[in-house]
């Protein structure tokens, strides 16, 4: 009986011995095997694999050919930087650019202008100068959640004074910040600049400019370490003399009080010490300074006034 075998491993045996000496087709690799004798001599090699040939390029500097392109030349050590792909997707043209001092205001600029829905500012210090200033004002009158977020030293009061009114700006403090980021909802930028009007004139700066639209993956790694050191800081928060006057009226509690006019039993508020009756009769004046007759708190009779209300003994006593 006759055989045929093929170099890539197929094997057939017990084929009629009148089909000797001629050809067939391999089944798995398509070449042409001939059939042979049981017992004729020689040996029929495996085919070996041949090993994957890696994608080569070529040094930029030097020209030396590199067998994995991600690696440095071993002649130069030039790294090319064509075949880094990682936070870049393939076949897409990389929007990430360089800046300097004044490509920094720039875009730090037009990211306060572009953020429709949040904005995140990352500064170790904070001295805001009155054209950012405007900017936050018009995104705060929006309602955009607009962040903040410093760590070196206290505000100084002109900043305090600013942000009282804003309450739509929240702000934080995060120990042992250092770093400088700034992002909205569609691109971020990672600068060696605070938010501070100093840097911004006289330091000399750098920074990269990263679209979320072209390096999606790069973007998510900014903010997501963006929401960390929020979650990290503590919010500070400022009361203007409207909003703290408010609270504490919302707060007195309903205890008996008295009409400083006519000593009628009412709710104790400081900032309307008449019964019904006696304010109709004092609204037609509206004078605040008008003197009364009895302290709004004990009852006991006092040179009492809309605008100081409670005799001395009560204040001491609260």
């Amino acid at each position: 009986m006759a055989f045929t075998q093929c170099k890539c491993g197929f094997l057939k045996r017990g084929i009629s011995d009148k089909h000797i000496g001629k050809k067939v087709k391999c089944p798995i690799c398509g070449e042409s095997i001939l059939i042979r004798k049981k017992d004729s001599p020689g040996k029929i090699e495996k085919r070996k694999k041949q090993p994957k040939k890696m994608p080569k390029s070529t040094c930029p500097k030097c020209g030396y050919e590199r067998k994995h392109g991600n690696e440095p030349c071993p002649k130069c050590r030039i790294i090319d930087k064509k075949r880094i792909k990682k936070h870049i997707a393939p076949n897409s043209k990389c929007k990430v650019k360089f800046l300097d001092t004044t490509g920094v205001s720039y875009y730090l600029q037009q990211l306060i202008n572009n953020a429709n829905e949040r904005l995140v500012l990352i500064s170790p210090f904070l001295k805001v100068n009155e054209r950012i200033k405007q900017s936050l004002q018009d995104k705060e009158r929006l309602q955009i959640d607009i962040r903040i977020i410093y760590g070196k030293k206290k505000l100084q009061p002109e900043e305090i004074h600013w942000l009282k009114p804003l309450q739509s700006i929240r702000t934080s403090f995060c120990k042992n910040l250092h770093a400088k980021c700034y992002l909205n909802e569609k691109e971020a930028i990672i600068t060696s600049m605070n938010l501070y009007d100093f840097s911004q004139i006289n330091n000399n700066e750098m920074g990269i400019y990263i679209p979320k639209k072209d390096v999606p993956d790069l973007y998510k790694d900014v903010y997501d370490e963006a929401m960390r050191l929020i979650r990290l800081s503590d919010e500070i928060k400022f009361q203007s003399k409207k909003n703290r006057k408010k609270e504490i009226d919302n707060n007195i509690s309903k205890k008996d009080a008295f009409c400083i006019r006519c000593k009628k039993t009412i709710i104790l508020n400081q900032s309307q010490p008449y019964c019904t009756k006696c304010f109709k009769v004092w609204n037609r004046y509206k004078n605040n300074n008008y003197k009364e007759s009895h302290c709004h708190i004990c009852g006991k009779a006092n040179q009492s006034s809309i605008n100081k209300p409670i005799c001395y003994s009560c204040i001491k006593h609260q």
